[in-house]
């Protein structure tokens, strides 16, 4: 009992699981812990029996213990008879039994309504009945008026308001009328098609009458227009025409649900509408979006309707955002709902020229439709769609427009031409530390660091720094090489563990690629990624200079270096150390061949930093041997250092060298390796110096001496300069601004400094420079009172040009104003100065100038107050020199050197110098007055600016701008230029060659350190501030020289002085190094003068100093030296050959237009193809590929045309020996890759016309393509009989398809009647790949990409073939059965469609042969004659014998013969009515599967005549559901199910059982079966079922007969 103030608890009621569903309640015994024992069971009685034995199931029925033993032995066993005919007697009698109990089926005698032709009164009277529902149709069936098949007659029907369905009904009689009334000759019925044709016409016109209002102007000289209204505008006329809309569409449906609708027709006026021929707008086509929603599933079983389904839904949604924004959101809605639903069915059905190239627009939609999903459930649609329509794009673009993918190679290619790009782009402006080329490694998924892009960058680096043709100063590379992996280090040591070591691999990975690591490899193969194994000295040296500085800035193992070269062994070291002595083969050391190449770096690296003694010995053990003792090392040591006490007999307390300092007195210097020039220059004499200084300087606190000569300090630098010891002289320098103070030596020192200025920033010392600057200034200020004006200079120049911190650039504004501070004045005015001129003239007339500081002192002393007695004093200057009026006994070069001095002193009482009044002279009143000025005014000018140019007053790079660009460009302005106004330009022409070329051939001083001032001016020249004018100048000479109005002789003097410019050295290579400028300069040189385009060209050529192409001119174009320039072409040298070869092209088209027409076209095509065929027939690989291509991107498009057709010859041949013998396959293969490749790179910069391939070399390639493709499929075929395997086949046959895209891309869309065998036989290849002899998706995915582009590139025509081939070669059930599911749709939806017929799908063309499901024919139509019955129906009777056959569907056509026994007997009548005793379920199941089925499962059904009946047995679950109850009289649907094409994996179903409409009119026989059987007889139930089972059944037991 429930405790109190609770509920009583509640009765437990056993009940069988929610998920039990009633059908199987009552049945079932239940589960353990559902449905407990219920007393009463017969297992729940406790008899002896079931005690002793347990419970058992009696039988059902008597015959299941029945056996016909005893009755047919029995016959055999008489001997009156032979057995065999007693038997034959009994199956007699058997027969003739079950005769007399089955129904008998009539023959079918149904006949149509005869056709007539009735008076408009009578015919009027009928179509009224027929509008009138309740009227019997089968009254209007005696006769039927005729009918035409126009619209005129639909809307006839519509206007006199028939219902639909009994317009159907008259549509059908006449068209089953219509076949009846046909000849038999006509192979296949139009009805179909034609009221298909009438239906859609009808809807289209509805369609059409929806248009948007438009204003039409009737006239252009009427003002009067019309306005056609849409038949939506206005209420009524939109009432009328949905109601006329809604009765096509109901009179559509039932078209098609009767299989009436011609299916092919319908589907393609719907794929029509879509294609915009009608011109249907977006709120139209919205329309055709719902009709194709209804019908999807049979516009998405073919892409040959629903392809164009989906471009129209592409383009109408573009053509909706503008043409209707009042309805582009609900137009949007539809269309991307339609596209989604199209996408999750068959995305295959997007591989299409116009989605690839909508693919934003389709991504667009698909994302529209996401958004009218539920948001709580889209999300895992949204990742599977977007992955699935991205593959989809990528398949149909790559398809259309072929793109080789990007391999490793070509990648790196375009990749390494980027960062050559960025380093050499580098220069002293560059900020090193912001430049970070050398990458962080990356952490990759496994949680490891990735150092490829790193590696691959540092081999890059490394490179560059040491190949000999790369922009900048080569000397400097190396450093800023080292400085950048520096930085680098700096920055990865917090990220990267053992940084060192990780360093030390991969430069010692980038030493191995150079050979200069192990023995073996001794020799390397030239790639265009690296320069390959070379001797040359310039990258030799380069490397030592590289490494040698790795080594100095601890950023290489020099130990780690010696231990793995120890490793490798020193058996083939030279004995006794006897190495080739380069001084007596008169060569580097570098450039001598050795047999060691791997010992070549550790024998000449220099080793900056000094090392211990036992780290020497082990280097000497690895050189040469352990038993060697003097070395020509050490012999070279002794005698470099007597060639030093020799030039340096100072640093050993001797006497000043008698003998004057040359190159000649050092040739062991100069010759040695680097090791030993580090070891002699660098530490031996380096501290010589040391302690000399330190001794001067202690004796020059003393006495005013200086620490150093200045011709010692000279060769010192020259000494350190020519061996490559910069750091050397870096020392030297630094101790020289600690100790000296004299004027000449500090301004050498600052000299050396600016003339290696490059090499300092790529150490990154510019800092660790100003610093040093500011301490010497500040020393000098505190021993002289006052800042060193050339310091100061220098500091502004640094400021200026170089990236410095920026403390460092705050102490040099303090500095400066400081400086700036000092000299200004107490008291200064804005007033002019008085004139200057008397003062300097009478200085010049009384003792020609011989004080100039005093003169100018006494200037500033008096006219300090005045802001610009500077800029008078400069006036009054070049006044002075105008006037010559000094004695002229004095030569002009000793005036213009005390001038010069006068306006330094000016310049030093200057707050701000005098530079920037000179600037603005020589840019105003200066340009005239040069131009003006005689020989004597303008040399006395020159050599005064020179000198203030060494003195550091103004910029060298001013000189130039001011004295040779004007009169440049006057020459190059005066037509009559001639050979009497050369000495003009002559005087300019030397200049240039004093400032850049360091000629001083043309100054009469002999100033022992003007050698020193030229190269320091021509230094600050060329940096990359100032070299762009110099590249301006040298192309307006280049002008002057080819201008046809210039004199023959100044041109050729102007050619000498060209020539003699550019073959400087330093100034080729600084020109070189800034490649863009000097292209930049002559295309707007060419630009301006077309004349002189042949000789500006060539000239062009001249400065690019190009190694590869240099042989290559217009008129010798072979292919030899073609084939040679290919093979030169790599990553380092490609800026120049692109340059180059991109002139000689230009040097081509000028030739074919100065010379004679025919000629100069023929031979220009005789160029390109020479070039084409060497190319082609070149062996090369796809980094070599991928640069050629970079090279040509911009040639001419000839030349790539021809290159595109020369391949595609070439491919034709690779064809027609690649496949022949199979055993080769991948041999063949590989050649005919190399050669598309090269094709398509091509072929992307440019795509070739149609017109350009002659119409016989295309139709021969692709008749070999088609040959090769037919020999592949025999190869699949038979590929167990070759040794090669089937995949090497399906990569041949995917090439082969990757190579007609390509042409397709050429040749256009369209293949023309060969596309019908193309299709064909790349269907065919699909199937054998796609399951039957190899399962290859993507092989299989491809050809079928292809198919689908090429059959709808087809025309209308070329598709009515292809259709009827493809029907022929591809019928229904050839298609094997071993075809994947997913590549049978496929092909299902690409092969010709078949209708999906509802009520005939196979009844007419189907068999069973041997088990298997076959259709024999392909007859359509019947669907029309079996029209719906209008007989009044009547009751059925029990147990009849005969069947009516009246229905326009003969029961023949299921096969209606009577196949099983009744189950029960006559007597028992209770139980007609029993639709399922014609099923014969025992013939097809065992008694104990049918026993299971009905012990559990019970059905509630009805009788025939109303009465509920039930029993414990009933219908069985495993009957048919095809099997109805109907009748022939009500034949409105077909017993018969649609079939998918093809066989299928198991057998299709058959009607077993029709149940027809008997003639009697007695009750039937029902179902009589017993569901228990005692031994007794007694206790027998019965169930009766009377109709098909429907839900809410319930189940009676009948009573027992009792005896």
């Amino acid at each position: 009992m429930a405790k109190s103030g609770q509920e009583p608890s509640v009765t437990y009621e056993p009940k069988p699981p929610d998920w039990i569903v009633l059908t199987t309640k009552d049945g079932d015994l239940g589960y353990h812990g559902y449905h407990p024992p219920q007393p009463g069971r017969d297992e729940e009685i406790l008899s002896e029996s079931n005690i002793l034995n347990g419970y058992f199931e009696p039988h059902f029925v008597a015959g299941e213990l029945w056996q016909g033993t005893e009755t047919f032995g029995g016959v055999f066993k008489q001997t009156s008879k032979n057995g065999l005919d007693s038997l034959q007697d009994i199956m007699a009698k058997v027969l003739a039994k079950r005769a007399q109990l089955h129904a008998v089926v009539d023959p079918n005698s149904f006949k149509l309504p005869s056709r007539v032709t009735f008076a408009s009164d009578k015919r009027a009277v009928w179509f009224k009945d027929l509008a009138d529902s309740s009227f019997p149709l089968q009254r209007l069936a005696k006769s039927v008026p005729v009918g035409y098949k126009t619209i005129e007659f639909i809307e006839m029907l519509y206007s006199s308001s028939t219902p639909v369905d009994r317009t159907f009904w008259y549509i059908h009689v006449l068209g089953a009328i219509d076949i009846q009334a046909r000849t038999r000759n006509t192979p296949r019925p139009s009805t179909s098609i034609e009221w298909t044709n009438v239906i859609t016409a009808y809807m289209k016109r509805q369609l059409l009458e929806t248009a948007i209002p438009t204003v039409v102007k009737t006239s252009s000289a009427i003002s009067r227009q019309n306005v056609r209204k849409s038949k939506l505008s206005d209420p009524e006329g939109r009432d009328e025409w949905v109601a006329r809309y809604a009765y096509s569409l109901d009179l559509l449906r039932l078209f098609y649900d009767g299989d009436l609708l011609d299916q092919p027709t319908f589907l393609t006026w719907l794929a029509s509408l879509s294609t915009g021929a009608d011109g249907l707008s977006p709120h139209q086509f919205v329309f055709v979006v719902r009709l194709v929603d209804e019908y999807f599933d049979l516009v998405a079983s073919n892409r040959a309707f629903s392809t164009p389904i989906i471009e129209g839904c592409l383009l109408q949604w573009i053509e909706a955002e503008s043409s209707a924004p009042q309805y582009a959101k609900f137009i949007s809605n539809e269309i991307a709902t339609l596209v989604l639903r199209f996408l999750c069915t068959n995305g295959d059905l997007f591989i299409t020229r116009t989605v690839a190239t909508h693919r934003s627009t389709l991504s667009e939609i698909i994302a529209h439709a996401f958004a009218l999903l539920d948001p709580d459930h889209v999300d895992r649609l949204r990742g599977t769609v977007t992955g699935k329509l991205q593959n989809l794009l990528d398949r149909a673009t790559a398809t259309i427009s072929i793109t080789l993918p990007q391999d490793d190679d070509t990648s790196e290619v375009q990749t390494r031409l980027r960062d050559i790009e960025s380093l050499n782009d580098l220069d002293v402006s560059t900020d090193l530390s912001a430049f970070e080329f050398l990458p962080q490694p990356m952490q990759s998924a496994m949680g490891n660091l990735d150092f490829r892009i790193f590696s691959r960058r540092l081999a890059t680096l490394l490179s560059w720094a040491t190949h000999p043709d790369q922009a900048g100063n080569p000397e400097a590379r190396p450093y800023i090489a080292c400085s950048l992996i520096a930085l680098w280090k700096q920055r990865a040591i917090a990220a990267v563990p053992n940084t060192s070591q990780v360093l030390q691999r991969y430069l010692l990975a980038w030493l191995e690629e150079k050979g200069l690591l192990r023995p073996l490899l001794t020799t390397a193969l030239k790639s265009p990624l690296s320069s390959g194994i070379t001797r040359e000295k310039g990258e030799m040296e380069a490397i030592l200079s590289l490494f040698g500085d790795l080594v100095r800035r601890r950023l290489f193992s020099f130990s780690d270096f010696l231990t793995r070269m120890t490793s490798y062994g020193n058996s083939t070291s030279p004995q006794n150390g006897d190495t080739p002595d380069p001084l007596q083969q008169g060569m580097s050391p570098f450039t001598m061949s050795t047999d060691f190449d791997h010992l070549s770096l550790l024998r000449f690296i220099p080793l900056w930093e000094k090392v211990p003694d036992q780290v020497l010995s082990q280097r000497k053990i690895v050189l040469y041997g352990i038993r060697i003792k003097k070395t020509r090392e050490d012999l070279t040591e002794k005698e470099i250092r007597a060639e030093i006490r020799g030039v340096l007999p100072v640093l050993f307390n001797g006497p000043t060298a008698s003998e004057p300092f040359s190159k000649e007195r050092l040739q062991r210097t100069l010759v040695a390796n680097k090791f030993v020039q580090a070891r002699v220059l660098h530490h031996w004499l380096l501290d010589l110096v040391k302690g000399h200084i330190a001794r001067m300087s202690a004796i020059s606190d003393l006495h005013p001496t200086p620490v150093l000569a200045l011709s010692d300090y000279r060769i010192l630098t020259d000494i350190f300069a020519w061996t490559g010891c910069y750091f050397a002289i870096w020392e030297l320098n630094r101790m020289m601004l600690q100790h000296t103070s004299d004027d000449d030596l500090l301004s050498a020192v600052l000299s050396c400094f600016r003339l290696y200025l490059d090499i300092w920033v790529g150490t990154l010392l510019v800092d660790q420079l100003t610093q040093n600057l500011l301490e010497a200034n500040a020393r000098l200020k505190e021993q002289m009172r006052k800042s060193s004006k050339n310091i100061l200079t220098f500091l502004s120049e640094l400021k200026a040009s170089c990236i410095l911190s920026p403390a460092i650039m705050g102490l040099i504004d303090y500095e400066q104003e400081e400086a700036r501070r000092v000299l200004a004045p107490e008291i200064s005015t804005f007033s002019p100065a008085p004139p200057l001129l008397p003062h300097i003239l009478a200085a010049v007339q009384n003792d020609s100038l011989t004080q100039p500081g005093d003169l100018a002192t006494t200037i500033w002393y008096k006219n300090r107050e005045h802001a610009d007695w500077g800029s008078a004093s400069w006036q009054a200057v070049i006044a002075a020199i105008n006037g010559r009026s000094w004695n002229l006994s004095i030569q002009n070069t000793e005036m213009a050197h005390r001038f010069a001095q006068f306006v330094s002193s000016v310049d030093a009482h200057l707050p701000d110098g005098l530079g920037h009044v000179i600037k603005t002279w020589f840019e105003t009143t200066g340009v005239v007055a040069l131009l003006q000025a005689t020989d004597e005014v303008w040399l006395t000018l020159r050599d005064m600016c020179l000198s203030l140019a060494f003195d550091g007053v103004i910029a060298p790079g001013l000189l130039l701008d001011g004295f040779v660009y004007p009169q440049w460009q006057l020459a190059l302005r005066h037509r009559d230029y001639d050979h009497h106004q050369w000495p003009r330009l002559q005087r300019t022409l030397n200049l240039v060659s004093i400032l850049v070329n360091c000629s001083s051939q043309h100054l009469d001083t002999r100033d022992s350190r003007l050698e020193t001032y030229l190269e320091t001016s021509r230094v600050r020249i060329i940096h990359p501030s100032h070299i762009h004018t110099l590249v301006d100048g040298i192309v307006t000479l280049f002008i002057l020289k080819h201008n046809q109005e210039t004199n023959s002789a100044v041109q050729l003097r102007l050619k000498s002085f060209l020539s003699e410019l550019l073959d400087d050295a330093f100034v080729s290579r600084n020109i070189l190094s800034r490649v863009k400028l000097l292209r930049n300069s002559f295309h707007r040189a060419l630009d301006a003068y077309p004349n002189c385009r042949t000789g500006l060209i060539n000239d062009f050529r001249l400065c690019l100093r190009c190694e590869a192409t240099k042989d290559l001119e217009p008129s010798n174009l072979m292919g030899l030296q073609w084939a040679l320039i290919l093979d030169k072409i790599d990553v380092w040298t490609f800026e120049k050959i692109s340059l180059d070869l991109k002139l000689v092209q230009q040097l081509l088209h000028l030739k074919d237009s100065t010379e004679d027409g025919l000629f100069g076209r023929f031979q220009h095509q005789a160029a390109l193809d020479e070039f084409a065929n060497a190319l082609i027939n070149h062996p090369l690989t796809a980094s070599t590929t991928a640069l050629l291509r970079e090279l040509l991107k911009d040639a001419d498009p000839i030349l790539i045309s021809k290159i595109i057709l020369k391949g595609l010859g070439k491919l034709r041949e690779t064809f027609s020996v690649a496949f022949s013998n199979l055993d080769d396959l991948p041999a063949s293969l590989r050649s005919v890759k190399e050669v598309f490749r090269l094709v398509v790179t091509f072929g992307q910069l440019q795509k070739t016309s149609e017109a350009e391939w002659p119409l016989n070399e295309r139709d021969e390639f692709l008749g070999i393509w088609m040959d090769q493709m037919s020999a592949l499929k025999t190869a699949i075929q038979s590929h167990r009989e070759h040794s090669i395997g089937i995949h090497n086949i399906c990569d041949a046959i995917c090439l082969m398809a990757r190579v007609i895209h390509f042409v397709i891309e050429i040749i256009g869309p369209s293949l023309g009647p060969k596309a019908v065998g193309f299709i064909a036989l790349l269907i065919e290849i699909a199937i054998l790949v796609g399951g039957v002899i190899v399962y290859d998706e993507i092989t299989c995915q491809l050809l079928l990409d292809t198919v689908c582009i090429f059959y709808d590139d087809c025309s209308k025509d070329i598709k009515g073939q292809l259709v009827k081939v493809l029907s022929e070669r591809f019928p229904t059930t050839s298609l094997p059965s071993t075809l994947p599911l997913q590549v049978r749709i496929r092909l299902d939806s690409i092969l010709p469609f078949i209708p999906h017929d509802k009520l005939a799908a196979g009844l007419a063309r189907a068999q069973r042969t041997g088990g298997l499901y076959e259709l024999t024919s392909h007859l359509r139509g019947r669907p029309w004659e079996w029209i719906p019955s209008i007989e009044p129906r009547d009751e059925p009777t029990p147990l009849a014998t005969r069947v009516r056959n009246t229905a326009v569907m003969p029961l023949e056509l299921f096969g209606s013969t009577s196949r099983g026994e009744a189950i029960s007997s006559e007597t028992d009548g209770d139980h007609s009515g029993d639709v399922w005793s014609f099923r014969d379920s025992i013939a097809s199941e065992d008694l104990l599967t049918r026993a299971w089925k009905e012990s559990r499962v019970a059905w509630d059904v009805k009788s025939l005549d109303g009465i509920e009946k039930s029993g414990a047995s009933a219908f069985s679950p495993g009957a048919s559901r095809t099997s109805v109850y109907m009748t022939t009289s009500s034949g409105m649907t077909s017993p018969i199910a649609a079939y998918p094409r093809g066989p299928q994996p198991s057998s299709a179903p058959t009607v077993e059982t029709l149940i027809a409409e008997p003639m009697d009119v007695e009750p039937s026989r029902g179902l009589k079966r017993k569901v228990r059987l005692d031994d007794e007889g007694d206790g027998d139930e019965v169930m009766v079922i009377s109709e098909q089972p429907k839900s809410g059944r319930t189940i009676k037991p009948k009573e027992k007969n009792k005896k």
